[in-house]
């Protein structure tokens, strides 16, 4: 798993790519940040999964502009916990919107991820589901940020392309929308991190 460094690149990187679509008091952020040390019978456990979600979590409300009220940080939960909260935070963008609010989600995983699925104990989450939540939900942007082995194969799945690299400006226009998906990994565990956007 990364280390405090790997998590403060991707969280600048987040604050980038929101502060290019908003200013950042016109801008609500919501955000999920999760960390399973476990990922089932046939896998080893983690050492550091918890950890980075703990530090990814107090880096979003120390400088990324998340209000606590606005952040779910789920340690070791199941799938279904995780669903929960993601439909909390997505409940409670939809009515920032509808008072005229711009926002942002963002999802941070740290754990095991498998056949196509993120491992959460004894319990799976499907790359496609998740990442159709994700193209779904009603946030201007979404940030989704995977730090597990294999999670490039979410940006393999149907409706997916890789994108160049890309450059970020602070001046960019106010009526920005998309989803961004950052993996540690590509498909295989060798393979290297993946950007894809939409």
């Amino acid at each position: 798993m990364s280390r405090l460094p790997c998590l403060t690149r991707a969280l600048a990187l987040v604050l980038a790519l929101a502060a290019s679509a908003a200013d950042a008091d016109t801008l609500r952020r919501f955000a999920l940040v999760a960390g399973n040390d476990q990922g089932g019978a046939d896998t080893r456990p983690l050492r550091f999964a918890r950890d980075d979600a703990r530090k990814m979590h107090a880096l979003l409300l120390r400088l990324g502009g998340v209000s606590p009220v606005d952040a779910k940080l789920l340690l070791n939960e199941d799938a279904r916990d995780f669903l929960a909260a993601l439909a909390e935070l997505e409940q409670r963008a939809r009515a920032a919107r509808a008072r005229g609010e711009r926002t942002a989600l963002f999802v941070y995983y740290s754990g095991h991820a498998k056949d196509g699925a993120l491992r959460l104990g004894d319990t799976r989450l499907g790359f496609d589901d998740l990442k159709r939540r994700l193209a779904e939900a009603s946030s201007d942007i979404r940030i989704a940020i995977l730090d597990s082995c294999r999670s490039g194969a979410m940006t393999r799945t149907k409706g997916a392309r890789r994108a160049p690299a890309f450059d970020i400006e602070s001046g960019a226009s106010r009526d920005a929308r998309g989803l961004v998906i950052l993996t540690s990994s590509a498909a295989y565990p060798s393979g290297q991190g993946r950007a894809e956007r939409r």
